[in-house]
């Protein structure tokens, strides 16, 4: 059977890796508000959708705080 080997992101990396997530959701939830405002029939899905990714982005950017403040401490790792 073979080994999966896990190798660990440095907390640089990490900090990196959340920060994409937490773009990526922000600028998701700009382009469907965006949509939304030329397409009026789907305003109510496209609401929803938008409130989630802000949610999403919301919850990356609580990690991205914790994730910096542990490196500045050195704890992060």
């Amino acid at each position: 059977m073979a080994q999966t080997i896990r190798i660990e992101q440095s907390p640089a990396e990490q900090l990196e890796a959340l920060c994409n997530a937490r773009d990526y959701y922000n600028e998701l939830a700009e382009a469907i508000r965006n949509k939304s405002v030329t397409a009026h029939g789907t305003a109510k899905l496209d609401e929803r959708h938008e409130k989630k990714a802000r949610r999403f982005a919301a919850a990356y950017d609580r990690s991205v705080k914790i994730q910096r403040a542990m490196i500045e401490h050195g704890r992060a790792g």
